[in-house]
């Protein structure tokens, strides 16, 4: 029964809501402000809207139990590759199909993120990585959220007008095993900015 312990589990209550409550009203305020501050920037074009798909690798204890699923996302970038930092907020939906059941895993996360570009052209590599709230959802149990970080990198290169990106980035809950909100996984996805 180890492999399975998010499956089956009986979730532990007490400070779980406290705790989920207080990371929520953290958050939420923190999200306003950064998105306030770069509404300014708007006008002057460096902000810019992203989606992007792919691949999601299960690590770790999620790999025991479920196979390589999928990864959607959409973001809003601010600076480009002639500024050396920008940043990026991101929202992805990761769903893995587990290996001993027809039901699959779905973990959402809502990502801040700065983003060390490596280059001074439109192809250039960058390094990306960042906090953000997680939430798990498997089948038969409660959601669970999560504080979680993210790091990885990618490659930007123009195609006809647009700007695409491809990218890795190692995603990692860090919350315990008893609730399932310690699970890890890996993207790899290719992008659009607008």
């Amino acid at each position: 029964m180890t492999g399975r312990w998010h499956v089956f589990r009986t979730a532990p209550r007490g400070l779980t809501y406290v705790t989920e409550f207080i990371m929520r009203s953290a958050l939420l305020p923190a999200l306003i402000a950064g998105l306030l501050a770069l509404f300014p920037h708007l006008a002057s074009g460096q902000l810019r809207l992203d989606v992007s798909g792919g691949l999601a690798a299960p690590m770790t204890d999620l790999s025991d139990i479920a196979d390589f699923g999928y990864n959607v996302a959409a973001g809003l970038n601010y600076g480009t590759p002639p500024m050396p930092i920008g940043g990026r907020l991101e929202g992805s939906l990761n769903g893995f199909s587990l290996k001993s059941t027809n039901d699959d895993v779905r973990v959402m996360n809502a990502t801040a993120n700065v983003v060390v570009n490596l280059g001074h052209r439109a192809s250039s590599p960058y390094i990306i990585g960042g906090l953000g709230i997680y939430n798990s959802k498997f089948p038969r149990v409660d959601s669970e959220n999560a504080v979680g970080v993210n790091l990885g990198g990618g490659l930007r290169f123009p195609v006809g007008g647009l700007g695409t990106f491809f990218e890795a980035r190692y995603h990692a809950m860090l919350g315990n095993a008893s609730s399932g909100t310690n699970l890890q996984y890996l993207p790899i996805t290719l992008g659009v900015e607008f």
